[in-house]
């Protein structure tokens, strides 16, 4: 779950940069995108209309001079404001003589460039040396406070914020809403708006929630390491009997030996194996000799295959266990056991 929280924030944070990052069109190529958005007002297309108009107000123009410019905000805006196809009537004319403007620049001659001028102006940008013995004048007062430069860059967060929430209101709209209820604006109500909003955050906070839940919820166990000298007197399996191998693999697991505990739950199931007798003991035996002579029909042969791969990793190739190959390796014991017991009412 905790890696479920965390993808999903990095896809929010990654939906979040992209919105926020508009494209560099050519003069034709935003006269191309005007005149389909223009095909689509004319169709009365208020969802597609909304939805290219919002995609333009993020790109830039890139001029022959030059000179990069933003999109006309102006028009742009009133159509992403339209609920009805009668509002998109009423930017049409306006987009209309903007694309008749954009036409007509295009046939226009190129105005003359002052070579001179801009290897001037080109040398200026350079800061000339400054004399011996001369003074440095002061640095000029900056045109807004900081309190207004932070004021600036939280509206366009802020703006990044809103554009992104409207597209994602935009695909939801698109996956659960007919094409009659996306024309009559119902995704766009200022309710619905509210009741979207007011779920996705119940949503995640509900995800932190249960993750801080099921995080406390486990039993804190402190790891130690441990090595076969230590636990010397416990090497023998049948020094106990099975349940009380489990009740001492309990015990080393609170205390945080837990390689010990692993060592534990795997001699419980060779003592019940051992009660029950389907594994013959025979000192100098392998723990893999055991698991050669389990019939291959067994149901729960391939757990002591899992049990024996994790006991011999963990007990012979580690002086240090984790609690997931505890948590493995107690899982299947639990279940041998359980079948050996039931096997043994029968």
């Amino acid at each position: 779950m905790r890696w479920t929280v965390t993808i999903a924030a990095l896809v929010m944070s990654l939906l979040f940069c992209v919105s926020a990052w508009g494209r560099v069109l050519s003069p034709g190529q935003y006269a191309t995108e005007l005149a389909n958005l223009k095909t689509n007002m004319e169709k009365g297309r208020v969802e597609d209309s909304r939805r290219q108009a919002r995609d333009l107000l993020d790109d830039e123009v890139q001029w022959d001079t030059g000179l990069r410019l933003a999109t006309d905000r102006s028009i742009l805006r009133d159509v992403t404001l339209a609920a009805r196809p009668a509002d998109l009537f009423a930017s049409q004319r306006n987009l209309s003589e903007l694309l008749s403007a954009l036409a007509r620049g295009e046939h226009s001659s190129a105005p003359k460039v002052d070579h001179s001028l801009l290897s001037r102006l080109q040398s200026e940008r350079y800061a000339t040396s400054l004399a011996r013995g001369g003074r440095v004048p002061t640095v000029p007062a900056m045109n807004e406070t900081v309190l207004q430069y932070l004021t600036r860059m939280i509206k366009k967060v802020r703006e990044a914020v809103r554009r992104w929430i409207t597209r994602l209101f935009d695909w939801l709209s698109d996956l659960f809403l007919s094409e009659k209820d996306r024309e009559a604006g119902f995704l766009g109500t200022p309710t619905v708006v509210a009741l979207m909003v007011g779920a996705i955050a119940l949503l995640l906070v509900a995800m932190a929630l249960w993750v801080l839940r099921s995080s406390r919820g486990k039993e804190k166990i402190i790891l130690s390491a441990s090595s076969p000298e230590e636990s010397a007197s416990d090497a023998d399996p049948l020094s106990r009997a099975s349940n009380e191998w489990e009740q001492y693999a309990r015990e080393l697991a609170r205390a945080g030996r837990v390689r010990e505990a692993i060592r534990a739950w795997y001699h419980a199931v060779l003592v019940a194996s051992y009660r029950s007798g389907v594994i013959q003991y025979r000192k100098g035996r392998t723990n893999w000799e055991y698991v050669a002579a389990l019939p291959p029909a067994l149901s729960w042969r391939s757990r002591f295959v899992s049990m024996t791969r994790i006991f011999e990793r963990e007990w012979y190739g580690r002086d240090r266990s984790e609690l997931d190959a505890l948590e493995l390796c107690a899982s299947d014991a639990s279940s041998i056991l359980q079948q050996l017991a039931g096997a043994r009412t029968r």
